[in-house]
């Protein structure tokens, strides 16, 4: 009887560093330090969107502003633009600098995810409702997680 509880002992000590473990690791790890931004843009922004990440640049100062803003509070807003699929950045699309925009809400369709966007850019970068700056604009919801000026 004794043993018995020891072999359930053990058994419940494993699930329970199990589920630590899986807790505190996986996919949704907070790469902020660990990736360099690979988008153009003066002001670069990390965002959290659901469980991906990404670097959005922005050409605008009062843009830049924002965003270092939001980083600093770690809020979630509407980020987007027009995508441009390129293949060598980690989600293979970036949203051009000069067409970023934040807003509190946006039409639904308008409305992506950096999953969605990244399963096929050249989908999103040709369709897409017209905003202020460009033909063809997305938006995702983001959490701003850091923010840094571009390089020199």
């Amino acid at each position: 009887m004794i043993r018995i509880a020891g072999i359930r002992w053990r058994g419940i000590l494993l699930v329970t560093t199990l589920i630590v473990l899986t807790a505190c690791g996986g996919e949704d790890e907070n790469p902020v330090g660990a990736v360099q931004p690979d988008v153009p843009g003066q002001h670069l922004v990390m965002i959290r969107n659901q469980t991906e990440f990404m670097w959005i640049g922005t050409n605008s100062d009062s843009i830049g502003t924002l965003m270092q803003q939001y980083a600093s509070q770690k809020a979630r807003y509407w980020i987007g633009g027009k995508v441009i699929p390129e293949p060598q950045t980690i989600q293979n699309f970036y949203f051009h600098p000069t067409t970023v925009q934040i807003a509190d809400s946006i039409a639904e369709d308008m409305q992506t995810t950096i999953d969605q966007i990244s399963g096929d850019p050249q989908y999103y970068a040709i369709r897409g409702e017209p905003s202020e700056y460009t033909e063809h604009a997305w938006f995702v919801l983001g959490e701003c997680l850091a923010y840094q000026e571009a390089e020199e």
